[in-house]
C-alpha cells in the first residue's frame, strides 16, 4: 500500500468505522423531528446524506456478535487499532454524517462528532515519516493535508481534515471540507437549503442510520453479479428513512417517484420482485442465501400517493449463519 493510503485509511476511519456500523444496522421509531442545528446542516449540497449514530450502533447486541466472531472480528478489530494508533477510542466517536456528492464532482466530505484531542492526532500523523502534512487557514479554520512524501503520492488524491472544535471534525477532499467551511460561514448554501431534502431530514425517525438520497446517480452502476435482481429506480426522485440496530436489523425506507401513478406501479413492482428475489436467492451458491429469502419473505410494502415505504428485518440469527 503506498505511503498517503496508509494515513489516509487512519483518518478515513474516523468517519467509515461508523459506516462500517451502518452496515449492520436496523427498528422503526416514532417519528422525532430532526432541528436543522444538526450534523447535515453543516455539508454542502449534492445528492443526498447519510448519517450515523456510531454509539447506538456500537452498543448494540447485534454489534457485539459481529464484532466477536466470524468474518468481521478481525476488520473491525484492525479498524479499532488503527483508531487507536491516532489517539482515538471507538468510545470517543458519537455521530457522523456523509455527504453524497453530486455527479463528476470530487468534494467528498464528512462531519464526525467526538472527542477529539487535535495536538495528539496532528502529533501521530507527524511521526510517521512516510507522509507529509501541512496547514493552512482557510476563512480562520485551520485545514491540514495530508499527502505522500514519495513518488508513491503523485498518483493518490490529497485528503483533508480540519476541527471545527475540540468535538467536530470535518474531513474528506481538500474542496469538499472547504466547501462546509463557507457552509458552516454562510457563505455557501448547504443541503438543508435544498428542499427536496431538508423536510425529510427534518422527519427522519431515530435509528442507528439514517439517509436522504437521490438515486439517479447511482443507476447503472450496480454490479452485474448481484444474487438478486434490484428495484427499477429510474422514475424514483429519493430514498429516504432509517435502519436502526438492536438485536436485530430494522429498516425503513421510502421511495419517493413523481406522481402518485408511479407510485402505486412501483409497490406493486416491489411486492413481486421480492417474492422473486426470494426464490433466486434461495437456490443461489448452492442454498447459502436461504436465511434472507427467508427474511424477505417478512417484508412489507405500502404505498401512499407518491410514496412507497418498505419495512422489514434481518434478525441476529441470520447474521450468525452468514459468520459461521
Amino acid at each position: 500500500m503506498n505511503r498517503n493510503a496508509l494515513i489516509a485509511n487512519k483518518i478515513s476511519l474516523i468517519t467509515i468505522a461508523a459506516l462500517m456500523a451502518g452496515s449492520v444496522a436496523l427498528r422503526p421509531a416514532p417519528a422525532q423531528p430532526r432541528s436543522e442545528t444538526s450534523l447535515p446542516r453543516l455539508l454542502p449540497d449534492g445528492e443526498g446524506v447519510v448519517t450515523l449514530d456510531v454509539q447506538r450502533v456500537i452498543g448494540s447486541e447485534l454489534w457485539t456478535m459481529v464484532s466477536s466472531q466470524g468474518r468481521l472480528k478481525n476488520l473491525i478489530g484492525q479498524a479499532q487499532s488503527e483508531l487507536e494508533a491516532l489517539g482515538v477510542k471507538t468510545s470517543d466517536l458519537k455521530t457522523a454524517a456523509i455527504a453524497v456528492p453530486g455527479a463528476g464532482r470530487d468534494s467528498f466530505v464528512g462531519i464526525v462528532t467526538g472527542s477529539f484531542d487535535e495536538t495528539v492526532l496532528l502529533g501521530r500523523i507527524r511521526e510517521d515519516k512516510r507522509v507529509t502534512i501541512s496547514s493552512r487557514d482557510y476563512k480562520t479554520v485551520s485545514v491540514h493535508l495530508i499527502t505522500g512524501s514519495g513518488p508513491a503520492s503523485q498518483a493518490v488524491d490529497e485528503l483533508a481534515f480540519a476541527f471545527f472544535d475540540s468535538d467536530t471534525l470535518v474531513i474528506g477532499s481538500l474542496s469538499g471540507v472547504k466547501a462546509a467551511i463557507d457552509v458552516r460561514a454562510g457563505d455557501q448554501p448547504g443541503i438543508m437549503r435544498n428542499q427536496k431534502y431538508a423536510g425529510v431530514l427534518e422527519q427522519l425517525p431515530p435509528g442507528a442510520v439514517g439517509l436522504a438520497l437521490s438515486p439517479q446517480p447511482l443507476l447503472g452502476r450496480a454490479p452485474k453479479d448481484m444474487p438478486m435482481p434490484l428495484p427499477d429506480l429510474k422514475n424514483v426522485n429519493l430514498i429516504f428513512g432509517s435502519v436502526d440496530v438492536g438485536s436485530s436489523i430494522d429498516l425503513n425506507l421510502t421511495f419517493r417517484n413523481d406522481t402518485a401513478e408511479q407510485g402505486a406501479s412501483m409497490a406493486g413492482n416491489l411486492n413481486v420482485l421480492l417474492k422473486t428475489a426470494a426464490s433466486v436467492l434461495r437456490v443461489a451458491k448452492k442454498g447459502k442465501y436461504g436465511p434472507v429469502a427467508d427474511a424477505l419473505k417478512t417484508f412489507s410494502i405500502s404505498n401512499s400517493g407518491t410514496d412507497v415505504k418498505m419495512t422489514g428485518v434481518l434478525s441476529k440469527e441470520m447474521f450468525a449463519r452468514f459468520l459461521k
